[in-house]
Parts: structure tokens; C-alpha cells; sequence
């Protein structure tokens, strides 16, 4: 006699009535228990989960095996139920499945096909300097009885058999022996050992950045295999920042011997580089002394040690003449890792004098604390009598208060400079309706100075205004 999972469910509920009707002592009472057994069956529901795999030789699929899940809510989806069930099959991948929602009183069946997943089986000479022909790749479904080709092979009279690692230390197929494997969900690599044919190993070695000396352990470490008594075919490989010390590949090879023992050392010396400091203008001042011949990979501390400079204000160093590479100031950034060429750092000044052609900031009126404020900077005409002007300040700011300050000068200038409390910043490029924007804003007073300057006139214009920001 042959019962149904929700007849096997139904069975259970009646029993479950039957033990709430013993338990209890009050008829009143036995009425609303036997319904909330009803709807404890009604209302969680059962969801079977049907497994069909793909067939190794053809596309059809073959059931597997059934998934129950118990006391699923009617109503709700089966996706999220399904999913994980679907997930972690080896050598499987599922195909997308019917969405369903749970039904009240019956069985939900969801039914998921899988297919097998499908990986190469290579062959490889396992030859360096020489080519051998080998089987072609093939590729193969998971699952699948794989026979290892022992015909298409080039010289087969010095063939002995193939294994799964390089050096012959893997699992081995001969024609006499283990011929075949089942494929694996992973691709698999075939390596050709031959009679006459030894290992070797290449190792390569990068100088040290303390000294001139070489790890005992090589950076690098790789497996070859030659003819014995033939020369080895080690490559020079390109490694950033370093020069191999052979000159050329023939250099380095040496007699491939039989018992495996061979072993090709290539080392590598780290390049060097200059590390020079610009001054970066025609005045008398003095500068660090330039560093040269400075190995690849060195972190360096940059030099601030600068002399004075009259009208200006040392802002730093860049890698750029205009200020557009990076930056290295006190402040932000006072080190590099020196990369695989020369490097020049110019020096970063601020004009502190100006030549009459003022600029005006106007501010216009804050509604409320988190209000944007802007600053409007307009040049002046050159010569007048107020160079600058504040039509309005010092003015009390929130201290979340984010200020933008928007240059639209008259004249043409190229670099823009502003200190704030202090601290220099450079900006590079055409400053005409330029905005940028500062939010250190702590509580307390803080000063703000722009200045504005034309690199082939030398022509600049300045303005200065001081905030408080109150609590």
C-alpha cells in the first residue's frame, strides 16, 4: 500500500488531535485546540525539490534524487527555498528553475536540471628549447572515462609516459599500465616524460636593497627539462627595477645532467636612479644637494631644508615645474618609493608681495549655518587706492559650514595660491571662475589669503579676509 507524503502529513495531524483531545479537560477548550491543529497543518505546507543531472554523452537529463522541505508557509515563494540546494555540486552547474508559489493543501514540486560542467585535457611536451609533437587539447564533460592518447606523439621510440606534474612526481598513465581517468572538475595537464630527458631548475635572484648581496632563497623558481648532456634553455626574464648581470642568454647555460642535480642561478642587480631637487627660479637660493646613483625601491624622506626667498613662501616640492605632478609638503605627503627612473622635485613658491592689481571679496548674506557661503573675488583696477577690499567681515560661521571660494578676476593669470591659518596649497592651471572648497573649519578665528599670479607677467593680485567660527 503506497502513502503520499501529504497523506503521511494528514496521518499526523489526527494524531496530533487526538493527543490535544486526551490532554485536556474542558470541552470549551477542546474546540479551539483542534482548530489551531487544522490550521498548523494548513497553513505549513510541503515543497519537493526534484534533482535531474545531465547525461555524459548526450544533452538528455536523469533524475537523481528528491528533496524535501517541511512546513514551508503557503503563499511564499519557492526561489529562496530552492536556491541553496542548488549550490556546492561538483562537477554541476544548475540551470535556471521555475519560480513557484507555495500552495495551501497540496505538494509544490519544483523540478531543477543540472548540467555538467565541461574542463580541457592538455598535453605538453614538457620540453624546453626543443618542440615535440603531442595530442591536441580536447575538452570533455565532468564524469567522463577520458582515454590518454599514447599515438599522436612525435619521436615515440624515446616516449616513456605521461604524468600530471612536470617533474614526474604526479600520478603516471602508460600505455602499459593505468591508461585512463575519470575527468574531474578541474581542467588536467598531461606532461610528456621522455628517455634521454633530465629536469632542471632555473632560479633567479634579486639584489638586495641594503647591500649588494643576493638571498640565499631565490625570488623566483621554476622547473625545466632538456636533453642530458645538451646545453639548458634558461630565459632571462624582465623583472621591474632590475638588470640581469648576464648579458645575454647563452651566458648563463650550462650541461643538463642526468640525475636531475642542474641548477642555472641568474641574478639581478637593482638599477639606480637620481634624485634631483629644482629651485626652480633665477634667485640665489639654496636648495638640498641632488642624490644619485639611488637603488630602485628606496623609500626616501624628502628634504625641506630650503633658504628663504625674498617675496615668496616655500610651499613645498612636485614633481612637476608647474605644480601639476605630486606633491610633497610637511604637512601631507614627506616620502616616496623611489620607482625604476630618475625623479626631479621643483621647488613650490608663493608670492608674498604684490603689484598693485587688487581683487575685492564680497560675501553675501547667510540665511542659516549650513548655508553654502561664497566668496566672489574681482579684480580691481591696478594702482587704486584700496588694492583690496572687504565689503563685509570678519563673519561668524557654524563650524559645518562648507565655503566656496569662486575666482573671477579680470586679468589672465595661470596659478592660484591661497593659505589657510598658515598653511600653504597650490593650485595650477587657468583660475577664472575656479572653485574649490575647504572645510577645515574648527572653532575659533582662521585666515584665509589668496593669491593670484601670471607666470609670464609675473603680474599677481591678492586678497586676505579672517573668519570666525563660532559654536
Amino acid at each position: 500500500m503506497k502513502f503520499s507524503v501529504k497523506k503521511i502529513l494528514r496521518l499526523f495531524s489526527e494524531i496530533l488531535i487526538f493527543i490535544l483531545a486526551v490532554g485536556l479537560s474542558s470541552c470549551d477548550h477542546l474546540m479551539d485546540d483542534l482548530d489551531a491543529a487544522a490550521v498548523l497543518v494548513r497553513e505549513n505546507e510541503v515543497l519537493r525539490i526534484n534533482h535531474y543531472y545531465q547525461n555524459i554523452d548526450d544533452d538528455d537529463y536523469t533524475f537523481a534524487h528528491t528533496t524535501y522541505i517541511f512546513s514551508v508557509e503557503a503563499g511564499t515563494s519557492t526561489t529562496d527555498f530552492v536556491t541553496p540546494f542548488t549550490k556546492n555540486k561538483t562537477g554541476f552547474t544548475a540551470l535556471p528553475f521555475e519560480e513557484k508559489t507555495i500552495q495551501r493543501d497540496q505538494e509544490t514540486v519544483v523540478d531543477v536540471y543540472y548540467n555538467r560542467n565541461i574542463h580541457t585535457v592538455s598535453y605538453e611536451d614538457n620540453l624546453d628549447g626543443e618542440d615535440r609533437t603531442v595530442p591536441s587539447n580536447s575538452d570533455y564533460r565532468f564524469g567522463k572515462i577520458i582515454d590518454v592518447n599514447f599515438t599522436d606523439i612525435g619521436d615515440p621510440e624515446n616516449f616513456k609516459y605521461w604524468n600530471t606534474k612536470p617533474d614526474g612526481t604526479g600520478t603516471t598513465y602508460k600505455s602499459d599500465g593505468t591508461t585512463s581517468f575519470n575527468m574531474p572538475d578541474a581542467d588536467v595537464t598531461l606532461y610528456a616524460m621522455w628517455k634521454g630527458v633530465a629536469s632542471y631548475t632555473v632560479r633567479y635572484f634579486k639584489q638586495n636593497l641594503e647591500d649588494d648581496d643576493y638571498l640565499e632563497d631565490p625570488d623566483e623558481e621554476e622547473t625545466l627539462h632538456g636533453k642530458i648532456g645538451y646545453a639548458t634553455a634558461a630565459v632571462i626574464k624582465n623583472f621591474e627595477g632590475f638588470t640581469c648581470t648576464a648579458t645575454s642568454a647563452p651566458d648563463i647555460q650550462i650541461q643538463i645532467q642526468e640525475d636531475g642535480s642542474t641548477v642555472v642561478n641568474i641574478y639581478y642587480n637593482r638599477n639606480k636612479h637620481n634624485i634631483t631637487y629644482n629651485k626652480n627660479c633665477s634667485d640665489a637660493v639654496t636648495i638640498p644637494t641632488s642624490e644619485t646613483s639611488v637603488k630602485y625601491g628606496k623609500t626616501i624622506d624628502v628634504d625641506f631644508t630650503v633658504s628663504s626667498r625674498l617675496g615668496y613662501t616655500f610651499a613645498g616640492w612636485n614633481t612637476a615645474s608647474d605644480g601639476s605632478g605630486t606633491a610633497y609638503t610637511q604637512s601631507t605627503l614627506e616620502s616616496f618609493i623611489l620607482g625604476d627612473a630618475d625623479i626631479t622635485l621643483y621647488a613650490q613658491w608663493i608670492p608674498t608681495t604684490v603689484d598693485g592689481n587688487g581683487i575685492t571679496i564680497s560675501f553675501p548674506t547667510i540665511s542659516t549655518t549650513t548655508e553654502t557661503l561664497t566668496i566672489a573675488i574681482t579684480e580691481e583696477k591696478a594702482g587704486s587706492s584700496t588694492p583690496w577690499n572687504i565689503s563685509s567681515g570678519p563673519i561668524t560661521l557654524d563650524a559645518s559650514t562648507s565655503i566656496k571660494f569662486a575666482i573671477s578676476p579680470t586679468g589672465t593669470y595661470d596659478k592660484y595660491y591661497w593659505i589657510w591659518d598658515g598653511t600653504p596649497s597650490l593650485e595650477t592651471g587657468n583660475p577664472n571662475s575656479k572653485t574649490f572648497v575647504s572645510t577645515n573649519f574648527t572653532i575659533g578665528t582662521h585666515n584665509l589669503i589668496i593669491y593670484l599670479e601670471n607666470s609670464t607677467t609675473h603680474e599677481s593680485a591678492m586678497g586676505q579676509v579672517t573668519f570666525i567660527v563660532a559654536e
